[in-house]
C-alpha cells in the first residue's frame, strides 16, 4: 500500500523536531539526570539521547 502524499514529510524525517533537539541539548548541558519519554506511533531516530545515556 503505497504512502498517501500528505504523509510523506512524516516519513522522510525519523529525528525528532529541531525545537526538541534544542530542548534536549540545553538540558544535558545542565549536567543533571533527564529522563527521557517517548510516546510515539513512528520509529524515531534519537542519536543526542543515545549518546547521553551512560
Amino acid at each position: 500500500m503505497p504512502i498517501p502524499d500528505r504523509l510523506l514529510a512524516y516519513a522522510a524525517n525519523i529525528g525528532l523536531e529541531t525545537a526538541q533537539l534544542e530542548m534536549m541539548e540545553e538540558l544535558f548541558k545542565l549536567g543533571k539526570p533527564v529522563v527521557t519519554v517517548i510516546i510515539s506511533g513512528r520509529p524515531l531516530a534519537i542519536p543526542l539521547v543515545i549518546r547521553a545515556w551512560p
